[in-house]
């Protein structure tokens, strides 16, 4: 009986030492951080974007060397504001997708997509209206 009151124990307090990565903490590593960035980020990355010359919205993948260093909102933007929503639907309750948004005061809005898998936060999709198409074909 005392050998599994102690496998109870370790059990709850392994479950309790296996913590899920803090959002807050993860992208502040994340915009500084570019190894830790290119380690966070699922290749090949599913992007949006619009094709102007068809009029319609253009769905494509960046591999690992297409990605640049991106600071997110480390960068400057005057005429946008940043806004993070705590799942897809950009709506608040808690779960474990994360939503970066870039939001102008015109027409801009670009989309980061953060899921949380196995505890630990990647970007999972963009979606930018103006991000240039790699070698469109």
């Amino acid at each position: 009986m005392k050998k599994v009151h102690l496998i109870l124990i370790l059990i709850l307090s392994f479950g309790i030492l296996k913590a899920q990565e803090n959002f807050d903490k993860f992208i502040s590593k994340f915009a500084q951080d570019s190894t830790f960035q290119y380690s966070r980020i699922l290749f090949p990355l599913n992007c949006i974007t619009w094709d102007f010359e068809n009029d319609k919205e253009f769905v494509f993948s960046l591999k690992i060397n297409q990605w640049n260093f991106d600071r997110l909102y480390y960068d400057n933007f005057s005429d946008a504001y940043s806004v993070f929503y705590d799942n897809f639907d950009c709506k608040f309750r808690e779960t474990d997708e994360m939503v970066f948004r870039w939001r102008g005061i015109t027409d801009m809005d670009r989309r980061y997509y953060f899921k949380r898998i196995n505890d630990k936060w990647y970007l999972v999709k963009i979606l930018d209206y103006d991000m240039r198409i790699p070698n469109k074909r």
